[in-house]
This record gives C-alpha cells, sequence and structure tokens, in this order.
C-alpha cells in the first residue's frame, strides 16, 4: 500500500485514474439523429432537424415520433431520397425505439449488425433501398420483432437460421434480392412470408409446411422444383394467396388443394405442371385469381369453372389446352 500526502500529487494520481476509466454515456437521440443527418449530406429532405430540443425533436422533427415520457419510439423516413448508409446511425441512443421505417429511399452499403441494439423494435422496414452485403444473423437478437421487410434490396447469400427464430415474427418479406438459401427452423408465428425473386432452389421448403399460421405465402420467381406437396392444405389450412409462380415445380397440381377452402388467389405459371386444368379448382369459391399459364398442363378447359362467382382473373395462356 502506498499512501500520498502531498495534495498535488494526490491530483495527479487522481486525474490519472479517472483518464484509465472514461465513463461512457450514450448520444443523445438528438445529437445521434444530427450525426446521422451529417453522414447523410444533410438533405434537404430532413430540414427540419435543427434547434434540438426535448420538446423540438418531438414536434417539429420529421418523421420523428415520441411516447409521454419523451422518448423517441419511432422513426419513420419513407420515399425521401435519402442517399448515403446506416453506419453512421448510434442504435444505442434508441433504447425505446419500436418501428425504424425507411422504405424506398437510396440507402446503400452493408446492414449494420448494431441495429440488433435495437431491442425494443418491433418493425424493421428498409425495403427498397441498395443494402448489399449478407443480413446480418445479429438480426435474430430483435426478440420483439413482429415485422421484417428487407425486399427489393441487393442483399445476398445464405439467410441467416437465426430470423427463423424470432419468437414473436409475424410479417417477414425478404423478396427481391440475391439470396441463395434459406436454412430456416420452423416459425410458428409468422402469417406473412415471401422470399419472391431471390436465387433459391430445392424441393419446397419444409420449414414452411410446418410454420403452420402461414395466410400469405409468396415463393415465385425462385428455382424450386420437384412436386407441389400434397399435405400443402393440411400444413398451411389457413392459406389465402399462394404464389408459386415462375419456378420449376412439376407434376400434376395436387387434388388435396381443394380443401384449401379460404383460398382467394393462387399462381401456378411459369412452372412445368402436367396432367390437365384439374375440375376440383372450380370449387374453391372464394378464388379471385386463377394463374396456371405457360404450363405443358394440355387437357380441356373444365366448365365447373365458370362456378368460381368470384373470379376476377383467369389465366390459361401457353398451357397446351385443347378447346
Amino acid at each position: 500500500f502506498f499512501f500520498f500526502n502531498d495534495t498535488a500529487t494526490t491530483e495527479i494520481y487522481t486525474l490519472s485514474l479517472h483518464d484509465a476509466l472514461p465513463i461512457s454515456t450514450p448520444a443523445s437521440p438528438a445529437d445521434a439523429l444530427l450525426a446521422w443527418k451529417s453522414s447523410l449530406g444533410n438533405p434537404a429532405a430532413l430540414s427540419t432537424w435543427t434547434n434540438a430540443t426535448q420538446v423540438s425533436i418531438c414536434t417539429t422533427w420529421r418523421g420523428v415520433a415520441c411516447d409521454a415520457a419523451g422518448r423517441v419510439v419511432s422513426l419513420r423516413l419513407r420515399g425521401l431520397g435519402l442517399t448515403g448508409g446506416l453506419d453512421a446511425l448510434d442504435p444505442g441512443a434508441f433504447p425505446s425505439l419500436t418501428s425504424l421505417d425507411l422504405k424506398d429511399n437510396n440507402l446503400a452499403g452493408a446492414i449494420p449488425a448494431s441495429l440488433s441494439q435495437l431491442r425494443a423494435l418491433a418493425t424493421l422496414d428498409l425495403g427498397s433501398n441498395g443494402l448489399n452485403g449478407t443480413i446480418p444473423p445479429q438480426l435474430g437478437d430483435l426478440s420483439g420483432l413482429v415485422e421484417l421487410r428487407l425486399f427489393n434490396n441487393n442483399l445476398a447469400g445464405a439467410i441467416p437460421n437465426q430470423l427463423s427464430k424470432l419468437p414473436k415474427i409475424v410479417q417477414m418479406d425478404l423478396g427481391s434480392n440475391y439470396l441463395t438459401s434459406v436454412p430456416f427452423s420452423p416459425m410458428p408465428t409468422v402469417e406473412f412470408l415471401s422470399l419472391s425473386l431471390n436465387y433459391l432452389d430445392g424441393s419446397f421448403p419444409e420449414f414452411v409446411l410446418r410454420s403452420g399460421n402461414v395466410t400469405y405465402l409468396d415463393l415465385s420467381q425462385n428455382g424450386f422444383s420437384g412436386p407441389i406437396p400434397d399435405a400443402l392444405p393440411e400444413r398451411l389450412p389457413n392459406l389465402r394467396w399462394l404464389n408459386l409462380s415462375a419456378n420449376a415445380f412439376s407434376g400434376r397440381i395436387p387434388a388435396s388443394l381443394a380443401r384449401l377452402t379460404r383460398l382467394r388467389d393462387m399462381h401456378l405459371g411459369g412452372n412445368s405442371l402436367t396432367g390437365g386444368v384439374p375440375e376440383f379448382l372450380g370449387s374453391l369459391s372464394q378464388l379471385r385469381v386463377l394463374e396456371l399459364g405457360s404450363n405443358p398442363l394440355g387437357g380441356p378447359l373444365p366448365p365447373v369453372l365458370g362456378h368460381l362467382k368470384m373470379l376476377q382473373q383467369l389465366d390459361v395462356k401457353n398451357s397446351s389446352l385443347v378447346s
């Protein structure tokens, strides 16, 4: 043990100890937003982000919403032509943020793994930007996430399995990217699932058949092949919207699909389906859209399709039908 009686020595020692153990305080929401605005080139669309006070940020700053306690809970900046990236946005400044909506901008670069620090987040919408790289698996740490939309970007590689383990996820749209595989586990809470327009292949995904609450399913414009599963209606009894078009599915249209009595839209065009247009389709009384075109189906068009009183669109072109 050492004892210092000299006051000057004590002060020097205290200062050096303080320097060695800095106390880190997170940036205020206003400072964090202004820093991000600066990184975006101070766009005119965010000209109201000025005169930072606790009141102004919640009342006059475009796209910013707060709760009764003045905490920032929502950042909604859709379609403002923002350019730049997300790296300069400090998620540590927004512990209460429940919604981050940056859809329809021109943001580029990678999705930062640090967004996983937004632990209160329920909605993350980064759709229709120019984001690239892989999807960070850390997004699977957002345990309160209900809606995840990353569609229409330039994201590539495998979709992280961690996303399938989000315990509250209801809507997931990863369509229109360059994603190559989907090693998912079953998703019991998801209702809306779109993986359309990617580079996915293999047979009909087993995890989808084990995600029994799906009502909207879009696997279109991929490279899926093999038969459409007979078990589809049993496993996904609540389907209202089914899009399997522009893949390489083959074989007959399963007769079991007659049990999808809630189905409103069925898109099966652009595959390699054979065996004719099945008569059971005439029993799907809720159908509004029936798309079967560009398949080598053959055979006649069943007159029973005339019983579909709700039908608004029927596509059977290029299906080798016999009139």
